[in-house]
This record gives structure tokens, C-alpha cells and sequence, in this order.
């Protein structure tokens, strides 16, 4: 309501201007009136101009009638679009890719097209559905805009209900073309989940067509100016146990602030818990979380640092495990469904698409300039081993870089994005029948072109969890030797190990702060943080608080 209300104030705005434009010449005559019910309205200039060129032909709502007000529906936005992009007719198609769209429609072409130029990909890709009877959102609106006249990208516009959204980018690339002043002011908003009516459908639609003329540029927000800037703290994000349940909490770098984000309150076991990632933004965290409903399986959530804003993206009957975000927020994760396979879809849980089928794959990590994903494979026979493979972020080119006879997991990349590092495990069972197993794990590196491997750490403990330091020129991991865990770092090539931590407290998990300068690790106490060169430590947290991960505002 809100957005319409606001559309109708620039509407006598913006008439006021036409009348005094065609005074001077400046625009050519409004065409023919058509359409009843949009007589003196905002939109009648841009639909009467779309009208005029046969592109809401078929579309109308009545005799006469165009329904400027309501919700426009996805085949009605795929014909219009297809027609002011291409200016031509299409002929029946004998099939959809889509499964709930019916080929004897008369639209059923335009929907193909549209897919065809890489407009839309549907509302469901997995599924292959383009659910053409849904509303269009705002934010839709703009990402199909976007795509569909190639707008060029832009810097952030100022609308305070866009950030962490999965249509942010195009909504802000939308508004630096004058398309759209968005549906609000003081403050400034887009209100990208709102459908989009019909009226503001073929308004934006005109505009990027140049039928009608474009409002003034959006005003960037005002920001007081500050004499004493302060950078937004620098921010950890870990899991604790609270009851019975386990977390996940943030807390800034200092200590202060410590925030909860989720409520599962069921008690769930620690190892299914994946370390909670950032957005590349820094606003928003994604984690997994127990169902809603209840039931003994896992979801992907999401939330803004603040504690706000909690969503559940995936709704399965499966457990959905591990997820990692791109640098563009794209999210892959593990569906556990007969086996582990690897999906992605956009933050807002849009777009999902199965990449990986037929193999046991875990862990999946993001290449430094998300193009590509490393991840962990075994084959679905007994006693086969886990791999390193990578491949393309839409699933294609799976290529294995390793073939060690051990278990090879956790991959993770190098900054430059040219090395893998991971870790490679293996039992040794001593004894006969009473054995006891011995567990072995070394440091290993490969080279992600040629699959060059290089083993960093060789001795009889147990070497685990590598993290690369930002500027890739050190090592940090956990070592588990005579009962206790310990932080270890070395150089990029094995060389020059360093041990950080010796008190017996279990020390494990490290993550490098972004500057490199200092470490984050959790033990019996808490969160701890340290100098990279071990000195300096001081507890973060108290409590059961685990697997930390780090944010900073350079990110």
C-alpha cells in the first residue's frame, strides 16, 4: 500500500511535468486513450505507449480494461518482456522445459524465450518449475530488468530494506539507471518483497524502453557527517551450547556485544553443526539450523549479524549440512539424501540447482573469486577413500586433483585461488582382533591446474583443520598428540613450524583474522584470540563455545 501510495504522489509530480514537456515539445503526443481504468492515473502514459506497440495485446484484464492495480503474474511479465525486447511474435512450441507449464498455452513461446535469453532460469530449478501464475516481486522485477537490458552494475543507492536481500545488486543497478526511485522516503525504501503491479510493471518496462521519461536520479542518503569516524568492529561468529540446544552467537573482537541469532532448543549434537559463514557484505551469516517444525532434520538459515532477520532457505525432508558462501552470495551445501550431494542456490534460497549426482561428495568450498568449488569425493563402494576435486560453479568440469588412499577433506583455497590445502587421514588398526586403531593425519597442498601434490606435514599425530593465512604465505591447523590439541603454524611449503599453544586445553578449530595479525581459536574455556606469533592471548568468551569464524569490515 505504502508502495502505491507513494507511486501516486510522483504520479501528479511527474503529469504536471508531461503537460508542461509537451507545451515545449519535449515528448511527443500521448497516444490514443485505450484503457478505461487507467484514465488520469500514473501509469496511463506508459501503458498506453506499451499498448501502442502491441505489447500488452492478450494481456488485458477485460474489455477495455488493463488492471493497472493488480499483482502481475510471471506469464503475463514473460510475454510483455519477450515482446518490447525482441518486437516480434513466436510461434507454438511443441514442449516446455518447464514442468508446470502447459505447451498448448498461447503465452507457453514467450516463457521459452525469455529462458532462452537467460532472463529466468524459473522459480525452481531443481524442479524445473517457472510457477507462471505467482506474482512478481519487486525484487524479481529488478533482477529481470537488469539481465534483460544488461544494465550495468552500481554502487549501493542508499535503501535501507534492501541489504542482505538476494536482488540487492540489481535493484541498486536498477535505480542508477533512473529506472525506479523504489516505493518510499525518509527512509528510503524498495520494498523488494512486495509484489509488482501491473501500473508499475509497464511503467519500469517503458522506461527502460525510453517510451517515457525518466524521473530524476535517485538521491543518495544523507549520512551526518562524523568527526571522529569509527570503523564497525571487527566480529566473531561461533556456536555454544545453551541448555540443551547449541547456537550460534556473534560477539565483537573485544568481547562485547554478544548476540544469539538462532533458537533451536533441541539438543542436537555439536559435529552436525557447521562453522557459521559470513556474507562477503559482513551483514549476514549463514549456518545450519534445525527444521521448524520440529523434526529431527537440518535446514540452511540465514540472519543479519544484529540478530534480525532469521530465514530457513532450504525445506526438505532431508538434512541439509555444510554450507558455504561465494564471494557473489551464492550458497552450496550438502543434501544428505541417499547420499551427500552438492547444491547451490541464491541467498534468498532461490534458484537451486543439484550440481553433483551419483558419489558421496562433503564439504564443498568456494574458490577466492567464486568461479569455481572445491569439495571432497568417495565413490559409493565399501572401503573407497575420500578425494579432492574441484569444478565449475554451475557443476560442470568435475575434475579429481587427488588420489592419495587416504581420506582427503576439508579442502581449502589458497588467496590466490592456484592451491588446495587439506588434510589427509588414515586408520591403522594394531593388535589383531583387540586392536587398537591409530589415527594418522598430515597437511597436504596441491596445485589446483596440474594436480601436483605436496605433503607439508609428516609425523605420527594427528595433523588437521588447515586454514591459509590472507596473505597465503602461512599455515595454521590443530595437532592432536598424547591426549591434547594444539595450534600449530607454518609456512606455505612445510617449512619453519611454529607451535602456538601448550596448556593442555584443548586447543582447536583456528581462523585467521583478516589482516593476518592475529588467530581465533576455541578450547575447554571459550573463544580465545592471540598474536599469529602466539603471544598476546586473551579469552573471548566463557562457556562451551566453539568452532569460531571471522569477519572485518575490509571483507
Amino acid at each position: 500500500m505504502i508502495a502505491r501510495c507513494w507511486e501516486s504522489i510522483r504520479g501528479r509530480v511527474w503529469l504536471a511535468g508531461l503537460v508542461t514537456a509537451l507545451l515545449l515539445g519535449l515528448v511527443g503526443p500521448v497516444v490514443a486513450d485505450v484503457f478505461t481504468d487507467d484514465d488520469g492515473g500514473f501509469y496511463e502514459p506508459a501503458i498506453e505507449a506499451l499498448e501502442e506497440r502491441g505489447i500488452l495485446e492478450g494481456t488485458e484484464c477485460g474489455d477495455g480494461l488493463v488492471c493497472p492495480d493488480d499483482d502481475t503474474k510471471r506469464w503475463v511479465m514473460a510475454v510483455w518482456m519477450v515482446r518490447a525486447l525482441e518486437d516480434a511474435e513466436h510461434d507454438e512450441v511443441g514442449s516446455s522445459r518447464f514442468s508446470d507449464v502447459d505447451a498448448g498455452e498461447w503465452w507457453t513461446p514467450y516463457v521459452e524465450r525469455l529462458a532462452e535469453l537467460g532472463v529466468t532460469k524459473g522459480c525452481n530449478v531443481e524442479q524445473t518449475r517457472y510457477c507462471p501464475d505467482d506474482p512478481v516481486t519487486r525484487g524479481q522485477m529488478a533482477s529481470f530488468l537488469v539481465r534483460a537490458f544488461r544494465l550495468a552494475n552500481a554502487s549501493p543507492v542508499g535503501f535501507t530494506d534492501t541489504g542482505g536481500h538476494g536482488h540487492a545488486a540489481d535493484i541498486d543497478a536498477l535505480a542508477a539507471a533512473n529506472i525506479t526511485q523504489g516505493c518510499d522516503v525518509e527512509p528510503a525504501r524498495y520494498c523488494p518483497d512486495d509484489p509488482v503491479t501491473r501500473g508499475q510493471m509497464a511503467t519500469f518496462l517503458a522506461r527502460a524502453l525510453g517510451l517515457v521519461p525518466l524521473p530524476p536520479p535517485v538521491a543518495p542518503v544523507p549520512i551526518a557527517p562524523d568527526p571522529e569516524p569509527v570503523s564497525p568492529p571487527e566480529r566473531i561468529a561461533f556456536v555454544s551450547r545453551v541448555g540443551e540446544s547449541y547456537e550460534i552467537f556473534v560477539v565483537d573482537a573485544d568481547g562485547g556485544s554478544r548476540r544469539q541469532l538462532t533458537q533451536n532448543n533441541s539438543e542436537v549434537s555439536l559435529r552436525s553443526l557447521a562453522r557459521p559463514e559470513w556474507s562477503s557484505d559482513g551483514r549476514s551469516l549463514v549456518f545450519e539450523s534445525r527444521d521448524v517444525d520440529g523434526e529431527n532434520d537440518w535446514e540452511i538459515g540465514v540472519a543479519f549479524a544484529d540478530g534480525s532477520g532469521f530465514s530457513q532457505i532450504t525445506d526438505n525432508e532431508w538434512p541439509d549440512l555444510s554450507p558455504a558462501w561465494s564471494s557473489e552470495d551464492r550458497v552450496a551445501w550438502i543434501a544428505v539424501i541417499n547420499s551427500h550431494r552438492i547444491w547451490v542456490m541464491d541467498r534468498d534460497g532461490a534458484n537451486i540447482q543439484k550440481l553433483t549426482i551419483g558419489k558421496q561428495d562433503a564439504t564443498p568450498e568456494w574458490s577466492p573469486d567464486g568461479t569455481r568449488i572445491a569439495f571432497a569425493r568417495r565413490e559409493l563402494t565399501f572401503g573407497s577413500d575420500y578425494e579432492i576435486w574441484v569444478m565449475d560453479r554451475d557443476g560442470r568440469n568435475q575434475r579429481q586433483l587427488t588420489d592419495n588412499n587416504r581420506w582427503d577433506t576439508e579442502p581449502r583455497w589458497s588467496p590466490d585461488g592456484t592451491k588446495i590445502a587439506f588434510q589427509a587421514h588414515i586408520e591403522v588398526y594394531q593388535g589383531g582382533p583387540t586392536s587398537t586403531r591409530l589415527d594418522d593425519s598430515e597437511i597436504y597442498v596441491v596445485q589446483v591446474e596440474d594436480g601436483g601434490v605436496r605433503q607439508l606435514t609428516d609425523n605420527d599425530y594427528e595433523d588437521y583443520d588447515p586454514v591459509w593465512s590472507p596473505d597465503g604465505t602461512k599455515i595454521a591447523f590443530t595437532r592432536y598428540r598424547d591426549g591434547d590439541y594444539d595450534i600449530f603454524v607454518m609456512d606455505a611449503d612445510g617449512s619453519n613450524e611454529l607451535q602456538l599453544t601448550d596448556d593442555h586445553l584443548h586447543n582447536r578449530h583456528p581462523e585467521w583474522s583478516p589482516d593476518g595479525t592475529r588467530l581465533a581459536f576455541d578450547n575447554f574455556v571459550g573463544i580465545v584470540i592471540m598474536d599469529a606469533d602466539g603471544k598476546n592471548r586473551q579469552q573471548l568468551t566463557q562457556g562451551p563455545d566453539q568452532r569460531p569464524s571471522w569477519w572485518s569490515p575490509s571483507q
